[in-house]
């Protein structure tokens, strides 16, 4: 957060171009890190009943965001530098977050440090009203310590283990498909007809019933093949924006139907990233998962560009991938109601654990939320 702080208000006064390419880069670079590792311990800290509504509350503040910038972006009237300033100062409000958020046990276990995981444990116990007792406590992380060896939190450890690279492959392939729709149509919301700020506008809050029906679905249907099926229709909304007259508003409409199946894919997707990777490796290889997407994504805006002469071009693209997408991430395990993976091994048994057309039992969707008595470890309900 304060590299991004720090390189995005450094940004509004630069005196060349060159400048501004340099510190938007650096500024690129520590966004996703510090989203990734936010969603990460929020996902590491509850139950598997509800990682995905903890999943789609981030994502439903993240439309309220983007309609805000719509709005702030109104008011400045194309004000760059006030709008730079007015969307990342805002980052100051995450400092408070330093003394109320503790660290993920979860993750303290994996490096050893297993009298700090008690301490948050306890607390969170304490909070919850569960009455605990620590030796009870201790014995159970000690025991989760010992079962499974402690892996740096390197990239190639992720390179090296054959499943869990074939993962970061199709969960990387997934993610720059819903990257390069979604990049892609902001890039080019000023030729789709009507007002530039209300097409932004449009854009976010269709997220927003995106984000719910894929959660709906998600949850009883399983991550898999939603995820397959929502990156279909993605694939298959891109070849009808460009049938539509350049600047014409019937381009929103296919526009808005390929964002919303690719929100809903970009849902599942963060899902997944948090559920099929050990929690040594999590964070990293959610990181390797977005350089993977990022670095072939830079193509984007050059792609937007030749669509001035063939609009076929990008959507074309865009279609290809999403259709090569839908394929690939079929091939990643289902993890619809089970554990997190804490190690390496319990990671690779997510494989085993299901076939390729095997389908998920109708799960009944569950309306409860994460409350009081939320808190999952068998070690505080054995010692309550």
């Amino acid at each position: 957060m304060t590299i991004q702080l720090l390189f995005s208000i450094g940004k509004t006064w630069s005196p060349n171009f060159y400048v501004i390419a340099f510190l938007g880069f650096c500024e690129a670079t520590a966004f996703p890190s510090a989203y990734i590792n936010a969603y990460v311990i929020a996902v590491e800290l509850v139950g598997k009943e509800h990682r995905g509504w903890v999943n789609g509350a981030f994502s439903c503040l993240w439309v309220v965001g983007l309609v805000i910038l719509a709005f702030v972006a109104w008011l400045l009237q194309g004000h760059w530098i006030h709008l730079s300033l007015a969307a990342n100062l805002p980052i100051l409000l995450f400092y408070t977050a330093y003394w109320f958020l503790p660290e993920s046990p979860r993750w303290l276990m994996t490096r050893g440090r297993l009298s700090e995981a008690e301490e948050v444990v306890v607390k969170i116990a304490r909070m919850n009203g569960l009455p605990t007792r620590r030796e009870k406590i201790s014995g159970f992380l000690q025991m989760v310590s010992e079962h499974e060896k402690r892996a740096s939190p390197q990239y190639w450890t992720l390179l090296r283990t054959r499943s869990l690279l074939r993962r970061v492959i199709t969960n990387g392939f997934g993610f720059l498909a819903v990257v390069q729709v979604y990049s892609g149509l902001h890039l080019d919301f000023g030729n789709l007809g009507a007002n530039p700020y209300i097409n932004f506008a449009l854009l976010g809050i269709v997220e927003l019933p995106a984000y719910i029906f894929a959660y709906w679905t998600m949850e009883r249907l399983g991550r898999r093949w939603m995820n397959a099926i929502f990156l279909l229709m993605s694939a298959i909304s891109m070849i009808f924006v460009p049938v539509a007259p350049a600047g014409s508003s019937w381009a929103l409409l296919p526009s808005l139907m390929a964002k919303f199946s690719a929100t809903a894919a970009f849902l599942i997707i963060y899902q997944q990233q948090a559920e099929v990777f050990p929690t040594n490796l999590r964070s990293t290889a959610a990181s390797l998962v977005r350089i993977f997407s990022g670095v072939i994504g830079m193509v984007n805006p050059y792609l937007m560009k030749m669509g001035d002469e063939n609009p076929w071009i990008p959507y074309g693209v865009f279609g290809a991938v999403n259709l090569g997408a839908a394929i690939a991430v079929s091939f990643t395990p289902e993890t619809l109601k089970k554990d997190l993976p804490d190690g390496i091994l319990e990671a690779e048994n997510l494989d085993k654990e299901s076939e390729y057309w095997s389908w998920p039992e109708l799960t009944r969707f569950s309306r409860t939320r994460p409350g009081r008595r939320d808190f999952q470890m068998n070690a505080v309900r054995e010692g309550s």
